[in-house]
């Protein structure tokens, strides 16, 4: 009576030499004939390690950037936007002589618009994409960012003129 007084309840006690019984059985692998144990014997074969997870791709290396596919539907342009900003383009596309597209980022289009300014001479076309809030759009706009399609004419066929970022464009406060 005096032992499971000193240490507690019956079921603690067994509870403990069940623990440092598991504890001790550990250092006598190749006594139960497991092939993981260092002295497994030596007509046992072993599977190899194998891993089921997909291989993950490369990532792309500096100065590389992943393609990306033109939208194929133009933008809306807006030309009464409020809170305007200039944004830069990825890249554009020739549509016909007059007509390029060019690729950026911008908003929901529920709360944001887009429109361009654009400068021609006969060494470049020097464009702009203005980006800013619809004076309609809602009072709650979620923040997400949307690849699209601004759309662009020319007034003179584009020939071999170079396409550049045109700088400090009018902007709607």
């Amino acid at each position: 009576m005096r032992l499971w007084h000193q240490f507690g309840s019956p079921a603690a006690v067994v509870a403990c030499l069940a623990a440092l019984t598991a504890c001790g059985s550990g250092g006598d692998d190749a006594a139960d004939g497991r092939a993981d144990s260092p002295e497994a014997p030596e007509d046992q074969v072993t599977a190899p390690q194998t891993s089921t997870s997909t291989p993950m791709p490369d990532p792309p290396q500096s100065g590389e950037s992943p393609e990306v596919e033109m939208p194929r539907q133009d933008a809306e342009l807006v030309e009464d936007m409020v809170r305007e900003n200039s944004v830069g383009w990825e890249d554009y596309e020739v549509v016909s002589e007059t007509e390029l597209r060019f690729l950026t980022t911008s908003g929901n289009q529920a709360c944001y618009g887009q429109r361009y300014e654009v400068q021609e001479t006969q060494e470049e076309v020097a464009v702009a994409i203005i980006i800013g809030n619809r004076p309609d759009g809602g009072a709650i706009c979620t923040q997400e960012a949307i690849l699209i399609a601004v759309p662009v004419e020319l007034d003179e066929p584009l020939g071999d003129r170079d396409v550049v970022e045109l700088e400090d464009p009018e902007l709607n406060d």
